[in-house]
């Protein structure tokens, strides 16, 4: 949904963004650390980051705030070492 990808979906509505856009994703649910439960599937950290670097390279969005109220949300990154996105 976030990367745009119609197919990955069956179709259904994706974030259609532009190297002009904003971008906000609030995500409340309950999981464990490095992983973020959306609506269809649990997102794992490292898909989560190369999902970002996707967005990143093909120019997705200008910037993204991704607020993520959940258990364990605030350790999601804590030992993780990565390049951070321009726009991040």
């Amino acid at each position: 949904v976030l990367a745009g990808d119609e197919k990955a979906v069956g179709g259904k509505k994706v974030v259609k963004s532009t190297a002009k856009d904003h971008v906000f994703v609030y995500n409340a649910r309950h999981r464990g650390k490095e992983i973020l439960d959306m609506p269809t599937v649990e997102l794992e950290m490292s898909r989560l980051l190369a999902m970002l670097a996707r967005m990143e390279q093909q120019e997705h969005v200008r910037s993204m705030v991704l607020y993520a109220s959940s258990c364990h949300s605030a350790c999601m990154f804590e030992d993780y070492k990565f390049p951070v996105p321009s726009w991040m």
